[in-house]
């Protein structure tokens, strides 16, 4: 299926999809599934993607950030979200290193900084104080990355410490890495059953009949080039 991309501009959608690329060694696509390398600059628009995992790879690929560039962008929202509850700047480097310390962690080996992050960004904005909530199963589904079985704050004494948001970024990431190796490294698919346990039976990552949120793939996808919020209706 081919992806179907359109920009919302605030009036009548209008198909578009990302500003041509030129490939270079640093961003041509993984064949293995994993993101290349991070070269684009920031783009804040909202692309709509369908399709299996090689639309994505083809819509979304060539525009993909650097780590460093993305956490300079998210890094005001995520203050913004912390600073309610305490030192937004403090929870922002907390972040950083938990996930810099989970990828180098041999249970999480191919895991990607720059899909960690826009995780977190999607899933709990990086509000490091985000609610403890329940999955259809009865499991608690806490901390930054909103899995289950992970302890967030208000379950591990409500006062916020590098190791508490170390457990909570570990703990999403080694869910990920499941979905991750049981997608055979490919980075789209394992989202789309980090989030919905299943990928629909036509190959759909975008489907309306997935579990979960349809839209997760896709808003996920549009944050490793840069987008916050808004545009994703």
């Amino acid at each position: 299926m081919a992806a179907q991309v359109v920009q919302q501009t605030g009036g009548v959608p209008t198909p578009q999809s990302h500003p041509a690329a030129a490939p270079t060694a640093s961003n041509e696509t993984d064949a293995s599934g994993a993101l290349p390398t991070g070269t684009a600059p920031i783009d804040e628009t909202y692309y709509h993607c369908s399709g299996p995992a090689t639309a994505f790879e083809q819509e979304f690929d060539p525009h993909v950030c650097s780590y460093d560039d993305l956490f300079t962008h998210f890094q005001p929202t995520i203050e913004q979200a912390n600073q309610p509850h305490g030192d937004g700047e403090e929870a922002a480097n907390f972040i950083h290193e938990a996930i810099q310390t989970a990828i180098a962690e041999p249970d999480c080996e191919g895991v990607e900084d720059v899909v960690l992050l826009c995780m977190i960004m999607q899933e709990s904005t990086g509000n490091c104080y985000v609610p403890t909530t329940t999955d259809a199963d009865g499991q608690g589904t806490g901390g930054l990355l909103q899995c289950s079985g992970c302890t967030g704050v208000d379950e591990a004494g409500g006062t916020l410490t590098q190791d508490i948001v170390t457990n909570m970024v570990h703990a999403g990431a080694l869910h990920y890495k499941q979905s991750l190796d049981g997608q055979h490294g490919n980075v789209y698919e394992a989202l789309r059953v980090y989030n919905s346990g299943s990928i629909a039976s036509d190959g759909d990552l975008a489907s309306p009949n997935s579990v979960g949120t349809p839209s997760y793939v896709t808003d996920v996808a549009n944050r490793f080039h840069g987008w916050i919020d808004g545009g994703n209706t």
